[in-house]
């Protein structure tokens, strides 16, 4: 790709021929020297000849920070006031006036120009001071590096201390920092009572100076360093001349004062010794017959505790309190009731430093308790906890979600005794501090302690005071675990037989929660059943997931408390009634069974037809149609004829009428035992792969007087469980106890046995599960453009199956399509079998390839665990032929657009039909608003009908994630049918100005970078439409875009120098997104959608709005490229887009896009080209390489102006007059007026988009001899120089 530089530079050197004509920018003023000074420095300034000129009127922008004082004579002084506390202080401007009436200062508008002008900005001189250590006591403990009040040293130990000067910009080198040391015998600054410190200036303009402060032998105490800011002189320095051989004098403030900073330096003793007792410790009273006390006092020096300390206890009453070393505090003398002895003073110390110490007072009482009590502090909570409303329970995550999981329990304590405050004494103990704590701690003092849960058991909570104590509380601490999502939900039929069933059918039925920590479903109870819609067109109801299972001492919860309540979904009242449903009933083993009976009724004209019988596996047993046009009977089931063996069975009945309505009944559970018989309930009655089951054993006898069994209880019994059938099914997580667990593995079923034995009779049940095979997610691959086929992706399928089931599949089977075929690798020689079983490392090695290129292709394949499968699915193939893609953002509306849609069919499309959406954040409605409704299964036309597939709108809800909704769809026509995919992509996009941006900006690294590996990945660019990528860029004129040898080539990592935050995208004028497709170790493609920003106003000019809007992203991309400034150095930001391009505005641009290069040895062959005037060099630039000539011999003409077919011809012969379309002008009614020598150029222009055509009263047209004004001939360089090649 040509270099952008030399497009420029080409095309500045045809201008010659045509320039003759662009109005003048107004002559800018001399500008001096930036200048940087502290507060109370002052700064003689000069204003003569400039232009011819001498300055007489001075003003400064802002007294308050700088002041001027001028003659007459073009000299004046300025003084520096003060300044603010921003990091280069505060500002003035200093402006110079030929006169007084130049500044005009009752009317800005009509204010001259200065002469010259200084930006002066005021900075405070300022010291810090900070530290390292090399020795000492804790190495300065408190006063690390970045501290600047003080350190600690032991005798003889140093550290060095560090000065930073900050003050006026670039001025760190005038001044140095001299120290001195208050106490020489204390302290010493390299060695002696002042010094001047090492200095150097650091790379952020700071100065810094260092010096070693040393404790001297011997030295004990304070000693302030002070570090004084001065300034080198020949002399009558005030700096002591014994701290150098040079002379120094101190740097002062606007006030005369030193600029110093001070840091205290303390060597050796006690100093720095702080010795402390609890707060609870500091005034004591204590029980005599209680436990004794032991004071804990510490020691810290400068902030940091010492340990390993001697202390020392003094009492000063030893016949009334003693102290032991250790500072357990003995009464000696036992108080009479309501007396108290005391207040006796201990001191504690450190022994060898007795001034060290601290002091507390003890009183010594006599127990005042007789008793006590504890409770719950909440009454509300032991309501609900002995009455199973809710538990204390260990939970396994922090949520806290519901009110009945308590993991914490606040205790309360009622002492009997005529002082109040002896509660505060009473010590609680747990019996287990593993099971429940009092913050981490088996005991605890206070009179309302809370007991926290720890793990899950039984344990005992005990109060004591004085010796006596309560009555106990014991707690069992449940298991508390969290769930995460819901997996299944109870539903009633649609329509149901009636109020009553719909109620019993949805109460019956389980939820199958997904819990957080454990990689496991579990089955849960409804509770609290109640209707919400209970009418007779519509009956919905709900219920609150019972997640207290008391058997096994295990509570759920959930991550949300939008998870608690479950709906069901609404349903109507059937025209048939079930009058007398099917009933549990349980059988003795070899006895007699029974039947299982239906009666139905149906209302109206209509008749019942069918009765059709099935189990538990919804597998039919008997079908009954009804004869003699009934509209009312009865079903009945012969169980002898289905039921062979012991254990639980199901069976439900689904009613026909003659207008094929059906409803379905509850299903009867139906036991038979021996005498000895075991129940066995699961948790769920619908398992898949990976699922966890809970089975709950009762031994139960049976009773020949009520025939029935009932439950074995008073007797102690241990139940075993094996799988006697379908071990490849299901796994037993344990196999002795009431309550076990098992795990289903792969689909089928599976028959499992509980055997007991109790006063030497062996019980025994059985119990079927059937494992149904779940269908995961659809997983969804893109055969890119151009491509003939596209590789499967085994890690997708594991991960869709892993989701469904929580069991990472072993192998896959594929049924072969009838639209492709699938290769076993993309050499596309050897293709799969039909049956055979492919692990995922296999899968990803295959290749799919399809028959034809537009639509979408489904295939069809099977998951296996190790004990058989354990799910089905989908592979999705889409294809961009087959594809309808749109970005928008949250709240956004995309409208259909016709011809995406007939690039999908090819020609001869009629009309479109959706299907259902896949995210629901977001839908298809028939027109711009959703009051127009949704879309449905209707049709929706190219040209004619009612429903016209241009209104099809689909607007995104508020949502602010990223996410992507795929709608499918239908094509008709005379081509026949052709399915695709609608994809709306929603929150994906990066905003982008016309000035482009970086990768880093946007984090796209880290939005890229693979979970895992990434240090060792790659991306590589495979498409960029709508832009162009850079690896660096500063300016269009010297930067070089990606090529297309680079794209699909060339490999960046996620972090380094090859960072993919390097790349630069700079959108191409005009476009509204940037799509860079790529592709992530060479198989992970994905595409980056950038969204560019349409601007109503420039950023940097204000007048580019309104009317201008149009031109905003062009002007801010020419001045973001230094290819344009202003028209007025008075108001910088004033661009004038109406006013027309000059000659100078022209070439000065061309100068820019050049980099500027030196005018040295040119001569100036125009009168009209003042040296003081912005376009001078420009023009010596130009007419020195003959890309200008002037308008005569000796004169320039820099107003004149350049039309816009002229602009056209520059452009087209810079392109290398390259073929145009004869018809790219028409439609334009002024066609006819464009020059002859440029018609082709302004064909190739409006043909590439470079010109568009200006639009007046809503017409547009060429205007092709009208000047070109500033907006536009910005807009036309800016897709000039961004123009794909």
């Amino acid at each position: 790709m040509k270099r952008t530089f030399g497009k420029i530079l080409s095309f500045a050197l045809v201008l010659a021929m045509v320039l003759s004509m662009v109005p003048a920018v107004l002559a800018a003023p001399a500008v001096g020297g930036a200048l940087y000074l502290a507060p109370g420095e002052t700064k003689p300034l000069e204003c003569k000849d400039v232009g011819g000129k001498t300055a007489t009127y001075w003003r400064s922008s802002n007294d308050s920070a700088v002041r001027v004082a001028g003659g007459s004579d073009g000299t004046a002084t300025i003084t520096a006031v003060a300044s603010s506390s921003s990091y280069y202080g505060y500002s003035a401007t200093i402006s110079a006036y030929e006169k007084e009436s130049d500044y005009n200062p009752t009317n800005s508008s009509n204010r001259k120009e200065a002469l010259k002008t200084w930006n002066v900005t005021v900075t405070n001189w300022a010291i810090t001071l900070s530290t390292t250590t090399s020795g000492g006591y804790n190495s300065g403990y408190g006063y690390g590096y970045g501290s600047s009040t003080g350190a600690a040293l032991e005798s003889g130990a140093s550290l060095t201390l560090k000065a930073t000067v900050t003050g006026p910009k670039g001025r760190a080198g005038e001044v140095l920092v001299g120290f001195a040391s208050e106490f020489s015998n204390v302290a010493t600054v390299d060695g002696k009572e002042a010094a001047i410190g090492s200095y150097y200036v650091n790379n952020s303009g700071n100065g810094e100076s260092t010096v070693k402060v040393a404790a001297v032998d011997g030295g004990t105490g304070p000693s302030v360093i002070t570090a004084y800011l001065l300034r080198e002189v020949s002399k009558g320095g005030d700096w002591p001349e014994s701290a150098s051989k040079k002379q120094y004098k101190m740097v002062t403030d606007a006030n005369g004062d030193p600029i110093t900073k001070t840091f205290t330096v303390t060597v050796g003793g006690q100093a720095g010794y702080d010795l402390t007792l609890p707060d609870a410790q500091q005034d004591l009273t204590i029980v005599y017959s209680a436990a004794l006390t032991k004071l804990t006092p510490t020691l810290k020096r400068y902030g940091q505790t010492v340990s390993n300390n001697t202390f020392v206890y003094e009492s000063s009453d030893t016949g009334k309190i003693t102290v032991a070393s250790d500072g357990t505090i003995y009464p000696q003398v036992k108080p009479k009731a309501n007396e108290t002895i005391g207040p006796v003073n201990v001191t504690v110390s450190v022994n060898g430093m007795p001034s060290v110490s601290a002091t507390c007072k003890v009183r010594v009482v006599a127990s005042t308790a007789n008793g006590l009590t504890i409770d719950y502090d909440d009454q509300d909570q032991k309501f609900a906890i002995e009455n199973g409303e809710a538990v204390f329970a260990y939970k396994d995550t922090t949520a806290n979600t519901t009110s009945n999981v308590l993991g914490s329990l606040k205790l309360k304590v009622t002492v009997i005794s005529a002082n109040s405050a002896d509660k505060n004494r009473v010590k609680w103990t747990s019996s287990d501090a593993r099971i429940a704590n009092f913050n981490n701690e088996a005991t605890t003092t206070g009179a309302t302690p809370t007991l926290t849960a720890a793990s899950t058991g039984r344990v005992t909570v005990t109060a004591e005071i004085d010796g006596q104590k309560s009555n106990t509380l014991e707690f069992y601490v449940w298991q508390g675990r969290e769930y995460k999502e819901v997996v299944t939900t109870p539903d009633i039929p649609n329509p149901i037989s009636s109020r009553e069933d719909a109620f019993n059918s949805f109460s019956e039925q389980l939820v199958t929660v997904r819990l957080t920590n454990v990689n496991r479903t579990v089955s849960l109870p409804l509770k609290d059943v109640q209707f919400i819609s209970n009418t007779n067109n519509k009956i919905q109801l709900q219920g609150t997931i019972d997640g207290i299972d008391t058997q096994n001492k295990i509570v759920y919860y959930p991550r949300s408390s939008n998870l608690k309540t479950i709906k069901s979904s609404e349903a109507k009242l059937s025209d048939i009634t079930i009058i007398t449903q099917p009933q549990d009933a349980t059988y003795k083993l070899n006895a007699t069974v029974g039947t299982l009976s239906i009666m139905a009724s149906v209302s109206g004209d209509k008749k019942l037809t069918n009765f059709t019988w099935y189990d538990n596996n919804d597998k039919a047993v008997k079908s009954e149609n009804v004869s003699g046009n009934k509209n009312t009977y009865t079903s009945t089931l012969n169980l002898a004829d289905f039921i062979q063996s012991a254990g639980s069975h199901g069976f439900y009945c689904i009613v026909k009428d003659s207008t094929n309505t059906t409803v379905k009944s509850r299903t009867a559970l139906v036991t038979i035992g021996g005498d000895y018989n075991v129940k066995i309930t699961p948790s769920a009655s619908s398992v898949k792969p990976g699922d966890t089951v809970t089975l709950n054993a009762v031994p139960q006898q049976y009773n020949p007087a009520r025939k029935t069994y009932t439950d074995v209880t008073g007797k102690t019994y241990t139940v075993s469980w094996t799988v006697t059938e379908g071990s490849d099914v299901v796994t037993l997580n344990s196999r002795t106890g009431s309550s076990v667990t098992l795990t289903a593995k792969s689909g089928g079923t599976a028959t499992i046995t509980a055997e007991t034995t109790i006063d030497g009779n062996k019980y025994t049940g059985t119990q079927k599960i059937t494992v149904t095979v779940p269908t995961a997610e659809d997983v969804q691959l893109m055969l890119e453009e151009d491509a003939t086929y596209v590789m499967l992706d085994g890690g997708k399928l594991s991960d869709a199956v892993k989701k469904a089931t929580s069991t990472t599949p072993s192998t896959f089977s594929f049924t072969l399509p009838t639209n492709g075929t699938i290769y076993s690798s993309s050499s596309l020689s050897s293709s799969i079998s039909a049956g055979s079983k492919y692990s995922a490392s296999d899968v990803s090695r295959m290749a799919f390839k399809p028959s034809r290129s537009a639509g979408s292709y489904t295939i069809d394949y099977a998951a296996y665990g190790t004990s058989g499968q354990i799910a089905t699915g989908k592979l999705v193939i889409m294809t961009n032929a087959g594809t309808v893609a749109y970005h928008i953002s949250a709240n956004e509306s995309q409208t259909m657009q016709v011809s995406d849609f007939q690039s999908v069919y090819g020609s001869g499309l009629s009309y479109v039909r959706f299907g259902t959406a896949s995210d629901s954040r977001g839908a298809l409605y028939k027109g711009s608003s959703t009051s127009s409704g949704k879309v449905g299964s209707e049709s929706y036309y190219v040209s004619t009908g009612t429903t016209l597939l241009k209104n099809v709108t689909f607007i995104a809800g508020s949502s602010t994630a990223k996410y992507s909704v795929v709608i499918p769809f239908t094509a008709y026509g005379s081509n026949g049918e052709a399915n695709g995919n609608l994809v709306i992509y929603v929150n994906d996009t990066h905003s982008v100005y016309s000035t482009g941006a970086t990768f880093k900006s946007m984090a796209i690294a880290d939005e890229l970078a693979p979970e895992s590996n990434a240090s060792s990945a790659y991306i590589t660019i495979t498409r960029v439409t709508g832009g162009k990528l850079y690896t660096q860029y500063s300016k269009i004129n010297s930067c070089t875009a990606l090529a297309a040898k680079d794209l699909g080539s060339t490999r960046f990592s996620f972090s380094g120098s090859n960072s993919i935050d390097n790349l630069y995208v700079l959108p191409l004028a005009d476009s509204k997104t940037v799509e860079v497709n790529y592709t992530i170790n060479g198989s992970d493609k994905g595409t980056l959608t950038f969204k560019v920003v349409q601007q109503t106003a420039s950023s940097k000019f204000t007048d580019v709005s309104g009317s201008f809007k149009w031109a905003a992203n062009s002007v801010d991309f020419m001045y973001g490229n230094g290819l344009v400034n202003g028209i007025s150095t008075k108001n910088p930001n004033v661009f004038g887009p109406g006013q027309n391009m000059t000659r100078a505005m022209l070439v000065t641009i061309l100068y820019r896009a050049a980099g500027e290069p030196s005018v040295a040895g040119i001569t100036n062959k125009f009168t009209d080209n003042k040296q003081n005037q912005y376009y001078y060099e420009p023009v010596l630039w130009a007419s020195s390489k003959g890309i200008v000539n002037g308008a005569t011999a000796t004169t320039f003409d820099p107003d004149g102006k350049i039309t816009r077919e002229q602009i056209a011809a520059i452009l087209y012969r810079y392109a290398g007059s390259p073929a145009a379309s004869s018809s790219a002008l028409n439609g334009f009614a002024d066609q006819s007026a464009v020059s002859s020598y440029a018609v082709t150029a302004m064909q190739w222009a409006v043909g590439n988009g470079i010109i568009t055509g200006v639009s007046t009263n809503g017409r547009t047209t060429l205007s092709a001899k009208n000047n070109a004004t500033r907006a536009q001939v910005s807009v036309m360089l800016h897709r000039f120089l961004t123009m794909e090649q």
